[in-house]
């Protein structure tokens, strides 16, 4: 609901900017082109565009924060251990100033989308596109590469890591993490179900963050008990060889 909101009230002025701009220009276009007929058609114009500038701006401005939260979602309900829970009790950032807030928000939009702060790379990308023929894939490896790597960030933030260790974690992994970037690339490009697959491709990164949490879990509970002396079979072992006289000694 907390969601929902925002979004409806992003549509809603978008709309009702369109129609006071947009509407009377199309409509006098519709009409002189159509003929009556050109008030309708204006009107679905509108339509269609303001939903299309309503989706971009949702996954600018809201789609960052969905993701994080469901990210953390994921991770909290999913995972054996409180790890989210208490790193996020103990930086709240309901209890930091409003300037840090608004610092974080802006941190998050240039984590998740694609959008201002990467346009520059966006422009390489889209000259390297115009390579025939090997240009394309390249620009699709590149961004799978991203992908991937943005794909357990949040998880590495929350552990503590720092960029080197997230650096460094990737390369161990780079080819599940290519994968990963590859199937969620195909799966954001089938149409009209885009923004619904982000959410799942979201979730699927948070169930594997979950599965290497609870992995790293076991395995240090693991070496635990491996390395785990009992005191009272220790203080036995040492008392074993002095608690008869040696043979060789009568």
């Amino acid at each position: 609901m907390t969601v929902f909101i925002p979004q409806l009230i992003l549509t809603l002025i978008t709309y009702l900017l369109m129609s006071a701009f947009i509407y009377p220009i199309e409509s006098i276009i519709y009409t002189l082109l159509v003929g009556p007929m050109g008030m309708v058609l204006a009107w679905y114009s509108i339509y269609s565009q303001s939903s299309t500038i309503s989706q971009v701006v949702v996954s600018i401005l809201l789609l960052p924060y969905i993701q994080k939260v469901a990210y953390e979602a994921v991770l909290s309900r999913e995972s054996n251990n409180s790890f989210v829970r208490l790193l996020r009790a103990k930086n709240d950032p309901t209890l930091w100033p409003l300037w840090m807030r608004i610092k974080l928000y802006l941190y998050d939009i240039w984590r998740f989308s694609i959008f201002p702060m990467s346009l520059p790379r966006m422009m390489i990308l889209f000259l390297i596109n115009l390579i025939p023929i090997i240009g394309p894939i390249l620009v699709f490896y590149f961004r799978a590469t991203t992908k991937g790597y943005l794909a357990h960030r949040r998880y590495f933030i929350l552990k503590g890591y720092n960029r080197a260790e997230m650096k460094r974690t990737f390369k161990v992994n780079k080819p599940a993490y290519v994968a990963f970037g590859l199937s969620a690339l195909l799966l954001e490009m089938i149409p009209c179900f885009n923004l619904l697959l982000v959410f799942t491709n979201t979730i699927g990164a948070a169930l594997w963050a979950v599965d290497l949490e609870n992995n790293e879990r076991a395995t240090s509970r693991l070496i635990e008990d491996e390395y785990l002396v009992d005191p009272k079979r220790e203080f036995r072992s040492f008392r074993r060889p002095f608690s008869s006289p040696s043979p060789t000694l009568v």
